[in-house]
């Protein structure tokens, strides 16, 4: 009796000990910055809006930078919890929960300042233009036929150095960025122009990657799902569990976005769309 009564109260102790731990869910994100979104020194609106939604439900956000295939392993094994402006396949859908992320991206096309407004991608192909080929990576104009230039690991800085270069004559990217990039290097302004109406005024909203295997996440049966129709992110046989701390994540995203927090992070950075 003795010894049960000293194990039961070690397992409480255990117990006691282990909902003391702090909640720290850790976001991955590739090493090269993704301004404004991302910098350098992992500051940005990830950061800002992420570490609000998680500061309101009791966590932190911890920022770790890798290439992102490793990221995905890790997030494999419930090493790594999140990975932003992460899109649905059925693969990663073996190991990810998608959830609306609140952060808006609409691309817009970028030329040289001599090109006149291009409205859609038939005007686009009657310029003959030299586009960007990213290699292992993928853009709105892959689909356009047209002479290419390849080049590898391409950020907003190398972009705009072709495209000025006349290696290229048009890219396409994130306005926040592009919006972001301009009122950085002022100079380039009367060097390009933004064709904000080439692409769909929507507004695509992303999802971000939350990992099943991780301690943060269950999930629960979705008694929506039916059995005779393809896998798909709205079709799944099981969902997220709102109770979870992925679940509450979630949902303080959604109520920051509706309170006008994550609004007033985008003005924070000087951004906001004209």
């Amino acid at each position: 009796m003795k010894k049960f009564l000293m194990l039961w109260i070690a397992i409480i102790g255990w117990m006691a000990g282990g909902t003391l731990q702090p909640c720290v869910v850790t976001m991955g994100y590739k090493t090269k910055p993704n301004e404004p979104y991302i910098f350098a020194d992992d500051s940005g609106i990830y950061a800002d809006v992420y570490g609000e939604a998680l500061a309101r439900i009791g966590c932190q956000l911890k920022i770790v930078r890798m290439p992102k295939l490793r990221i995905i392993q890790k997030m494999k094994k419930g090493e790594i919890d999140i990975y932003p402006a992460f899109g649905f396949t059925q693969e990663r859908a073996s190991f990810a929960f998608f959830i609306p992320s609140h952060i808006d991206h609409r691309n817009v096309l970028v030329t040289r300042k001599e090109y006149p407004e291009i409205t859609s991608f038939e005007q686009l192909i009657a310029h003959r233009p030299t586009l960007l080929k990213e290699i292992g990576g993928f853009s709105p104009l892959d689909g356009i036929p047209a002479k290419r230039f390849e080049a590898t690991g391409v950020n907003i800085d190398k972009k705009m150095q072709l495209l000025l270069r006349k290696r290229i004559d048009a890219f396409s990217y994130k306005e926040r960025t592009i919006n972001y990039y301009l009122k950085q290097h002022p100079q380039v302004v009367s060097q390009v122009r933004i064709h904000r109406n080439f692409f769909p005024k929507k507004i695509r909203r992303h999802t971000l990657g939350f990992s099943r295997f991780s301690p943060y996440a269950s999930d629960k049966y979705n008694p929506l799902f039916d059995a005779s129709l393809p896998i798909s992110e709205g079709n799944l046989p099981m969902i997220l569990d709102p109770k979870s701390v992925a679940g509450r994540f979630a949902g303080a995203l959604k109520e920051m976005e509706e309170d006008g927090t994550i609004e007033t992070i985008y003005d924070r950075y000087r951004i906001k769309e004209r």
